[in-house]
């Protein structure tokens, strides 16, 4: 399979099947508040599942209204225009630090999961997997595909994370 055609098919798989999945898996969000409101051990599940929620559509929204879109079009043409490439680094910094946020939120789920009773895990769990498993399996494909496109188009990436003064 070409590169384009990888790209493609990953991204078609991240907006038409991975991301309304999760958006389902996260509308159980409501249910989880209105079955254990009253329950202290789920005060803070619920502060962290709401950062959750709130990152992962800032995150969907930016992927899919101009990274995607931008990645599509640096498939299609050659990077002659520094400022589509620097653009994409840009955008790829932010959806990076995005991700970074969502991955930490769940590993701390996850921990606050572990010390509920076993019968007040069910819902939360499954938020916990899709992230766990099916996002973040996918994002590790969309960025290698990222990395063979800059590799491709001679864009040279700073992978380091960025260290705070």
């Amino acid at each position: 399979m070409s590169l384009t055609q990888e790209c493609h098919t990953i991204i078609q798989n991240i907006t038409n099947q991975l991301y309304p999945v999760i958006m389902d898996h996260l509308k159980n969000i409501q249910f989880l508040k209105k079955k254990f409101s009253e329950d202290d051990s789920y005060a803070n599940i619920f502060d962290l599942l709401d950062e959750l929620n709130d990152e992962f559509v800032s995150l969907s929204k930016y992927e899919t209204r101009l990274m995607f879109p931008l990645i599509l079009n640096l498939l299609k043409e050659d990077c002659k225009s520094m400022e589509n490439c620097n653009h994409a680094t840009e955008l790829q910094t932010l959806i990076t630090k995005k991700e970074d946020r969502i991955n930490n939120l769940v590993l701390s789920l996850e921990v606050e999961a572990e010390l509920l009773e076993p019968e007040k895990k069910g819902t939360l769990l499954s938020i916990i997997n899709i992230f766990s498993h099916n996002y973040t399996n996918t994002k590790h494909d969309l960025h290698k595909c990222i990395l063979q496109l800059q590799r491709k188009k001679g864009i040279i990436v700073n992978q380091q994370p960025e260290k705070e003064v």
